[in-house]
C-alpha cells in the first residue's frame, strides 16, 4: 500500500475539482445526473478512505479493530461505487426506473452485502519491512465475487441493447472493462499497487466531459424542447394546410356559379363565398407565408405597443353605451419590420368607422398571429353591432377598380375603401362582411420579424445540434399525411432528426432561412408543387449542395432515368417504403 499512496493523492485533487465543477453550477435534475452526483461523491470518499488505509496498516498491530473498520470501509466503497455504476448502466440501457418493490429489494440486497463484508475476516499482509502491504481474506474474495457479478449484469444490459453500442454513453463502461482488466492483471503480480480508485476517478472525468457535463445536458434538453415546439408547429401548419386544400375547390366552384346571376340571394351566396375564399387564401394558406411574397421595410416597430396605443386612443372616443373589447395574442413578436404609420392609419380608420356607426353595444378589436420562418401574419378583426352595410356597398368597398382620385395620406381617417386600397399597397389583404346587426372587417398583413436574442439562441442550438449531437437531418415533403407520419416515425427510429411538411414551398423557405439538411426527400406530386418544381427552385441558389431524393409510385419506374437526369440523386419506390428508406439512409 505504501507504494500506491501517490495514486490516490494525485486523484484527490482531480476529484475535488470535479465536485466543484459539477455542484458549483446549475444542472438538470435527471436520473443520470443524480446517479452521477452520487458516483463522484462516493469516489471522493473512497479516495479519502484509501489514504486512511495507509494509517490503518501502521496501527494494525496496536489497534486491530479500528484498522479492520478502515480496511473494510474501503471494500464497502468499492462495492458501493460498482453498484451505483451498475444502476447508471441499467438506466441508460432501459431509460426507466425500477418500481418501488424492486427498489426495496435492491436496497435490502445491498445492505446484506455490506453486512456480509463486515462479518467476514480480513488480513493485512506486510512484506519487506513495511514497504509492501495489502489485504487478503474472505471479505476481499467476497468483494471480487460481487464485483464480478455486477460486471456480468452490466454486460448483459449492454448486449441486450447492442443497437445502442455506438452511443457515447457506453464509453465509461468500455473504459471500466478495459482499465479494470488491466488493473486486475497488475494486482495479480503486485497486490500492493491499488489502482482501482484512481481508475474510477478517471472514469468520472470521462463521464463528465462526454456524457454528464451539466452544460451539455442543459443544451441537450433545450434542443429537445425546441424540437418539440417545432414539431408541434409543423403539425399545426400541416393541419391548416390540409384543411385549406380540402375546402378550396368547392368554394371556388360556388363563386364561379353564383357570379353569373343578378338574383339577390345568389349575390349573397357569392358574397359569403368571397369571404370564405379570403379566409382560406389570405388568412389560413400558410404556404403563401414566404419571403417571396413579403414587402420588407427598413423601419422597425413594436406591434403590441402599436395595437395597445390604438386601443387606448379609440376607447376614449366611445360613448357611454358602447364598450371596446380588446384581445391580443400572446404569440405577437416584440419587434417587426413594416410601415407602422400606414398600418396605424388603416386600423384607426376601421375603428373610427365602427364607432361612428355603433350607438349601443360592443366593438371587438382582436389581434391574432401565425408565425412561420421569421414571418408574422397578423390577423386583425374589428367587429361591431352597429347599423350594418348593404351587400352592394360591401361589393363597392371590395371592388378592384382604382379610385378616380389620389388618397390623401395626410388625413387621419380614411373611408373603408381607401383603407382597403392602402392596405393592398403595403402587401395586406382586406375583407368585410355585414348584415343588419353586425359588421366585421378583417385585415391580414405579413411582417418580417426582427431577429432577437431568442432567435439567435435557436440558431446557436441548431449549430450545437449539428456539431455536438451530429445526428443526420432529413427534410421530408409528402402531402399524404398518413404516409408522412409513417416515414417520419421510421426515420426517427433510426436516430434521424426529421423535419416534415405537406407542401414543397416549406422546404424552399427553410433552405432560404439557412436550415441545413443531410438529405431532402420529396414526393413526386403534391397538391401544390411537383418535386421537380421544388428542386428547380432550390437549385437557383448556387450554394445549394444538399442531396435530393424523389419518391415515386411503381407505375413510374420506367422513367427512373429521367428523374436522375433532372437532378435527383436517387429514387424511392413507395411500394417498398421502409426498405427503400433504409437503403437511402445507409448512403448518407
Amino acid at each position: 500500500m505504501g507504494t500506491s499512496i501517490y495514486f490516490p493523492l494525485s486523484a484527490v485533487l482531480f476529484s475535488i475539482l470535479l465536485l466543484i465543477s459539477f455542484f458549483g453550477k446549475k444542472h438538470l435534475k435527471t436520473e443520470e445526473t443524480k446517479i452521477f452526483g452520487h458516483l463522484i461523491i462516493t469516489n471522493f470518499c473512497g479516495l479519502i478512505i484509501e489514504l486512511l488505509c495507509t494509517y490503518a496498516a501502521y496501527i494494525y498491530d496496536s489497534n486491530k479493530v479500528l484498522a479492520d473498520i478502515i480496511l473494510k470501509s474501503y471494500l464497502i466503497y468499492l462495492i458501493t461505487w460498482c453498484v451505483l455504476f451498475t444502476v447508471y448502466i441499467f438506466y441508460i440501457s432501459y431509460k426507466n426506473r425500477p418500481d418501488r418493490n424492486a427498489k426495496i429489494m435492491f436496497v435490502i440486497i445491498y445492505f446484506l452485502i455490506v453486512f456480509t463484508l463486515l462479518i467476514l475476516p480480513i488480513n493485512l499482509v506486510v512484506k519487506n519491512n513495511f514497504t509492501v502491504r495489502y489485504t487478503e481474506g474472505l471479505s476481499v474474495n467476497f468483494t471480487y465475487m460481487v464485483s464480478f457479478i455486477l460486471i456480468l449484469f452490466m454486460l448483459t444490459c449492454m448486449i441486450k441493447n447492442y443497437k445502442n453500442l455506438k452511443s457515447k454513453k457506453y464509453l465509461p463502461l468500455f473504459l471500466f472493462l478495459i482499465l479494470g482488466t488491466f488493473c486486475t492483471l497488475i494486482q495479480m503480480t503486485h497486490p500492493s499497487i491499488l489502482l482501482m480508485t484512481y481508475i474510477e476517478t478517471f472514469i468520472m472525468y470521462t463521464m463528465y466531459f462526454t456524457i454528464e457535463n451539466p452544460d451539455v445536458k442543459m443544451l441537450e434538453e433545450l434542443y429537445k424542447n425546441k424540437k418539440l415546439i417545432e414539431s408541434n408547429n409543423e403539425d399545426t401548419s400541416n393541419f391548416i394546410f390540409k384543411i385549406t386544400q380540402d375546402i378550396k375547390k368547392p368554394v371556388d366552384d360556388i363563386i364561379r356559379i353564383s357570379s353569373n346571376t343578378n338574383e339577390e340571394k345568389l349575390k349573397e351566396i357569392n358574397n359569403i363565398s368571397k369571404n370564405l375564399n379570403y379566409l382560406i387564401d389570405d388568412a389560413l394558406d400558410i404556404s403563401s407565408m414566404t419571403s417571396d411574397n413579403l414587402k420588407v421595410y427598413n423601419t422597425k416597430y413594436n406591434p403590441a405597443n402599436l395595437f395597445k396605443s390604438l386601443k387606448e386612443k379609440y376607447e376614449n372616443k366611445l360613448t357611454k353605451n358602447v364598450k371596446l373589447d380588446f384581445t391580443i395574442s400572446e404569440t405577437i413578436p416584440n419587434c417587426v419590420y413594416g410601415d407602422s404609420i400606414k398600418l396605424k392609419q388603416i386600423i384607426g380608420s376601421i375603428l373610427q368607422n365602427s364607432i361612428d356607426h355603433t350607438t349601443i353595444g360592443v366593438i371587438t378589436f382582436e389581434i391574432d398571429a401565425i408565425i412561420k420562418y421569421g414571418i408574422c401574419r397578423f390577423i386583425i378583426n374589428i367587429t361591431d353591432n352597429g347599423e350594418g352595410i348593404s351587400i352592394d356597398k360591401v361589393n363597392d368597398i371590395l371592388s378592384l377598380k382604382e379610385l378616380d382620385y389620389e388618397i390623401d395620406l395626410n388625413k387621419e381617417i380614411l373611408n373603408l375603401r381607401e383603407a382597403k386600397i392602402l392596405l393592398n399597397k403595403i402587401g395586406g389583404a382586406f375583407m368585410i362582411k355585414s348584415d343588419d346587426n353586425k359588421t366585421n372587417v378583417s385585415i391580414i398583413v405579413n411582417q418580417k420579424i426582427v431577429e432577437t436574442s431568442e432567435n439567435k439562441k435557436d440558431k446557436e442550438l441548431d449549430l450545437y445540434q449539428q456539431k455536438i449531437i451530429k445526428s443526420k437531418k432529413i427534410m421530408v415533403v409528402d402531402d399524404d399525411s398518413k404516409e408522412l407520419k409513417l416515414i417520419k416515425e421510421h426515420l426517427e427510429n433510426n436516430n434521424i432528426d426529421v423535419s416534415s411538411s405537406l407542401y414543397g414551398k416549406d422546404v424552399i423557405e427553410k433552405i432560404k432561412n439557412n436550415y441545413k439538411f443531410d438529405l431532402i426527400v420529396l414526393d413526386d406530386e403534391t397538391n401544390t408543387d411537383s418535386a421537380y418544381e421544388v428542386l428547380k427552385e432550390l437549385k437557383k441558389d448556387k450554394e445549394f449542395k444538399t442531396k435530393v431524393v424523389i419518391m415515386i409510385n411503381d407505375d413510374k419506374k420506367v422513367i427512373k432515368k429521367h428523374y436522375i437526369e433532372d437532378g435527383f440523386i436517387d429514387i424511392i419506390l413507395k411500394s417498398d417504403l421502409k426498405n427503400e428508406l433504409d437503403r437511402i439512409i445507409s448512403k448518407i
